[in-house]
């Protein structure tokens, strides 16, 4: 009988101590789940980088210039970029250098459409003499793939990209496609123009191998829009750089040459 009042005696303490104690809120947790309709893989990766590819490889065209009226017989080839329509005229985007030799146009410029294996007339509409881009248009009633341009604010480090351009022979390596990363943005470099004045420009620095020829195409993401125009890459004598390449942001195209944006 003891042992049952000491026990009740104990429970009734216990009672009163834990009416003195402050309340305490715990938190409930509640499990959600959200759908993903499917899982990333090496394939699915794949199929956007190849089905995006295959969506805007006609925008870039092979660029061909060279002089046959005066004594210097000198030659340029490139790529270049479809940024807009006018009816049946096309408006080309390229590097400078691939249409300009020192302050004067080619006599002759051709653009390359390598999927029908043609070469069309064009003219040199506009460059830039302190950024290394110029326009060129050209008329034709072959219809060609007008690109969509995107915008400075999506370009990030490391976000993948695709490069597009005709590197070596204009021919024979037509619209090679390089996959690679944004290594690195708004790089500042100073280097000359072609009265070799010194200059500064901001280019976009990515791991898409550029070769000769490769100057004047287009820089997309996995989006397909045009991020970039691939303008050149770095080296030295000792072979010690590797993977250096560059291009000049997509909205320095739409300041230069807004006019003949739709």
């Amino acid at each position: 009988m003891k042992k049952f009042f000491y026990v009740l005696i104990m429970f009734i303490v216990l009672v009163l101590c834990s009416c003195n104690k402050k309340t305490t809120v715990v938190n409930n947790v509640i499990n959600q789940t959200v759908d993903v309709e499917d899982s990333i893989t090496v394939e699915s990766l794949e199929d956007v980088i190849c089905n995006t590819i295959s969506n805007v490889e006609q925008s870039v065209v092979g660029v061909k210039a060279f002089n046959d009226k005066s004594l210097l017989k000198k030659e340029s080839f490139g790529s270049g970029v479809v940024i807009s329509k006018n009816n049946n005229k096309y408006y080309i985007v390229t590097n400078r250098h691939v249409v300009v030799y020192q302050d004067k146009a080619y006599d002759n410029i051709d653009i390359y459409l390598g999927n029908i294996d043609v070469y069309l007339d064009a003219r040199l509409i506009s460059y830039d003499e302190k950024i290394d881009l110029a326009l060129i248009e050209v008329e034709t009633n072959i219809l060609l793939k007008v690109c969509e341009l995107g915008s400075d604010e999506t370009i990030k480090k490391g976000k993948f990209c695709i490069a597009i351009g005709s590197p070596y022979q204009l021919e024979t390596y037509y619209n090679t496609v390089i996959v690679g990363n944004i290594s690195n943005i708004n790089c500042i470099i100073t280097e000359s123009n072609y009265f070799y004045k010194e200059l500064t420009n901001e280019y976009i620095q990515t791991t898409a191998t550029l070769n000769v020829g490769c100057s004047g195409g287009g820089l997309f993401d996995l989006s397909g829009k045009l991020i970039g125009i691939n303008t050149w890459k770095l080296i030295d004598s000792s072979d010690n750089i590797e993977g250096m390449n560059f291009s000049i942001s997509v909205d320095k195209v739409k300041s230069l040459f807004s006019s003949y944006l739709q």
